[in-house]
Parts: C-alpha cells; structure tokens; sequence
C-alpha cells in the first residue's frame, strides 16, 4: 500500500509547494496538472479573419494562452460561440504559426 500511495503523497505535495506546471506539451507528460491541451497552427493569410482551432478536452473551453507566436500580433477571440471540439478565434496579422494552450 505505501508503494501506491508514496507518489500520490508525493504529487500533492509538490502541487501545494506552488509546482504547479502546464507540461511540456509533450503527449504523456506526467507533469501536467492544469487541465488543458496544446494547439499550433498558422493563422490566415487574411489579418482578422476567423478561423478554428481543435481541440481535445471534451468540454467548452474556457480560455487560452499564446504559448508562442512567430511575428508581432495578437490572437484573440472572434466572438463565435466555441464547442467542446474547436474554439474561434482570430489574429491581427496574416500568417502568424503559433502554439496555443486550450484550458
């Protein structure tokens, strides 16, 4: 019982010592404890255009984060309604590649 219950004790500990990590991005990581899923993708050619971006959760996201992003712009939401597969979204610039992080 104590091999079972050690890394369980272990993780909370860690989380309650302010660890609190979104991973790596890595499928697998086991250091994620923010429930939430990585996205990357390339914005239209068009500045301001709406387009989707999939997701994993299985629920209607409730935010994100711009992990990173090629050139100076700002992804925001296009006020479309978002689901528990995809969410909406848009760019100030054309073209940007970018990585998101869906929570």
């Amino acid at each position: 019982m104590q091999q079972v219950t050690k890394p369980i004790v272990q993780n909370h500990a860690r989380i309650l010592s302010g660890n609190i990590s979104y991973g790596s991005g890595v499928n697998g990581d086991k250091q994620q404890n923010i429930n939430g899923v990585y996205a990357s993708g390339t914005t239209p050619g068009t500045p301001n255009t709406t387009f989707s971006v999939s997701h994993i959760l299985g629920r209607v996201p409730i935010g994100f984060h711009t992990v990173r992003i090629n050139m100076a712009g700002v992804i925001f939401d296009s006020g479309t309604p978002w689901t528990a597969t995809t969410i909406s979204l848009q760019c100030s610039v054309a073209s940007a590649v970018f990585t998101l992080f869906i929570f």
